[in-house]
């Protein structure tokens, strides 16, 4: 397995020393292959989080749509008032998903191994003589890195929405029998997408899990 600091925690290390020539020919090899990875692993697991996502908006909507329909038999009004703005809501997330959200490096807030990927690219900013013709591969490593945890964080707020929003809805629909198993399927989905987000994030936290997924 290769790992993705060797090259560049030997370069740095070796930062001060005076380099031979073979070895300058060489050098914009090692960061090509440690940027392609870094790009390679951001966008692999941008696409699980934003494919997790994408699932549990859409299990939500069609649950509250299925819902809004039964109240709908009950108390049309209420329906109205209760799921019609819900739904456009989690219709106008999911729509978002196809947007590109950045966050910024380095990244800081604990991220541990996502961090470390961060600062890692930071420093090769401001090391030329290490990327040679890379340069354009260190744009897109930064890009995607930073893409990653733009939906990281769009993840978070989506998940917040969902745990504030089943709460009004069950405080909501309380004077209402009927919609017990509904609203256990909401919780049930709210859990499990919480789950998995985090799973993402505490893998993130550990390098050698990171690199071997």
């Amino acid at each position: 397995m290769i790992n993705l600091h060797s090259s560049v925690d030997a370069q740095r290390k070796d930062s001060t020393a005076p380099v031979q020539d073979s070895s300058f020919k060489n050098a914009p090899q090692l960061p090509a292959k440690y940027l392609s990875q870094v790009k390679q692993k951001s966008m692999r697991t941008e696409q699980q989080v934003n494919k997790r996502t994408d699932k549990a908006l859409s299990r939500l909507l069609k649950q509250e749509k299925k819902m809004k329909a039964c109240l709908w038999k009950v108390d049309s009004v209420a329906a109205g008032n209760i799921f019609s703005k819900s739904i456009d809501s989690l219709g106008s997330l999911k729509a978002g998903l196809k947007n590109k959200v950045t966050g910024k490096l380095p990244l800081g807030g604990g991220g541990g191994y996502l961090d470390t990927l961060g600062n890692s690219l930071k420093f090769l900013e401001g090391k030329g003589e290490l990327l040679g013709t890379s340069k354009g591969k260190l744009a897109d490593a930064t890009k995607n890195l930073e893409s990653l945890q733009g939906k990281l964080q769009q993840a978070d707020q989506i998940k917040a929405y969902i745990r504030e929003h089943k709460k009004q809805l069950k405080e909501q629909l309380s004077q209402y029998t009927g919609f017990t198993k509904d609203l256990q399927k909401i919780n049930k989905e709210a859990y499990y997408y919480g789950q998995q987000i985090s799973e993402y994030k505490t893998l993130l936290k550990d390098k050698k899990k990171a690199e071997a997924k």
